[in-house]
């Protein structure tokens, strides 16, 4: 009888602190589904015409305050962004460095962007590119 009142409870237990994401945040069950933040991050490259680039794609939950690096290091060793809010219709990061942004599959890139804060609206993509002539990474949030 004991052991199955022990197994219960750590059952409850579990239920009740949610699941363990791959970067160890800790989220319920229930915003897992409805607040996560996926970025696909890939290269371009203008000096070689048979460049493919790897891309990679990361699941992050939407959580305010998080910094996040994906773990992408084509050409930019070192990109990150900060959730600084959530709500139910958008997510606004920052970046820790000016990107252009466009619509996905928008093709050019604003050389002069200042930009480093971005907002995800619920079900749209926006893409951001470092600004470079030669070659750069591209991410695309969607939320």
């Amino acid at each position: 009888m004991k052991k199955v009142l022990v197994v219960l409870l750590l059952c409850g237990v579990i239920l009740v602190c949610g699941c363990k994401k791959e970067d160890s945040t800790v989220i319920s069950t229930t915003e897992m589904s409805n607040n996560e933040l996926v970025v696909v991050c890939s290269s371009w490259s203008g000096w070689s015409e048979d460049y493919e680039p790897v891309e990679k794609t990361f699941v992050y939950p939407a959580i305010e305050g998080e910094v996040i690096c994906p773990d992408y290091k084509e050409t930019v060793d070192d990109f990150e962004f900060e959730i600084l809010s959530v709500n139910p219709n958008s997510v606004t990061i920052k970046t820790n460095q000016c990107m252009s942004c466009s619509e996905v599959g928008e093709s050019g890139i604003n050389l002069n962007s200042k930009e480093t804060v971005f907002e995800i609206k619920k079900g749209e993509k926006i893409e951001l590119t470092t600004l470079s002539m030669d070659a750069g990474d591209i991410y695309v949030f969607e939320y």
